[in-house]
């Protein structure tokens, strides 16, 4: 797993071949395939496993001396971190953006929706306790992760600085807590 994690890393999804995996891990091919039926089952294990230490991060980004607002700040802020940094998860972001590669995006769309769902969950909770009002817990994960992605992720790209999460926090207060209209 550790080969292929590797193997992917640099090569991504398209260039990456049983091969590669095998001689990284030094191992025969055959070996890879006693385990694997092919490269697809192999990175979607290593997705799993990837998916698993992103949920593990939002966990033990929850402290209980925190707003339910302030800890689903940094759930988000740390799981997109991990996702901006990792170097699988940006080689795969480029093998897309770059070749398009079906396999790649399905893998990312793998991710955002599990995403996407531990937030509503997270939300529900919130609801449940009274902590966040009545709404969609689908619609505002959705609204909220889009937004995370765009200060934490693609809003680097344009101002060619990443805000820092006091200043991604500022903002989410202001935009989801706050609101912009001035009390008349």
């Amino acid at each position: 797993m550790q080969a292929a994690t590797q193997s992917f890393s640099m090569f991504g999804f398209k260039g990456t071949t049983v091969d590669h995996i095998a001689k990284i891990a030094g191992v025969g091919k055959g070996t890879i395939y006693t385990y694997f039926e092919n490269k697809e089952v192999i990175l979607q294990e290593i997705i799993q496993a990837l998916i698993r230490e992103m949920k593990e991060n939002a966990e033990n980004a929850i402290r209980i001396d925190r707003t339910a607002f302030e800890n689903l700040h940094e759930v988000l802020y740390s799981v997109l971190l991990y996702r901006k940094e990792h170097v699988l998860m940006i080689k795969l972001s480029q093998e897309v953006k770059e070749f398009g590669t079906e396999v790649a995006k399905q893998v990312l769309v793998q991710i955002e929706k599990e995403l996407l769902s531990y937030i509503q969950v997270f939300i529900e909770k919130a609801i449940v306790n009274k902590k966040f009002k009545e709404c969609n817990p689908e619609i505002t994960a959705f609204v909220i992760y889009k937004m995370y992605v765009s200060l934490v992720v693609e809003l680097n790209d344009i101002r060619h600085g990443m805000l820092t999460n006091e200043e991604v926090f500022e903002l989410f207060k202001l935009y989801l807590m706050e609101g912009l209209v001035m009390a008349r």
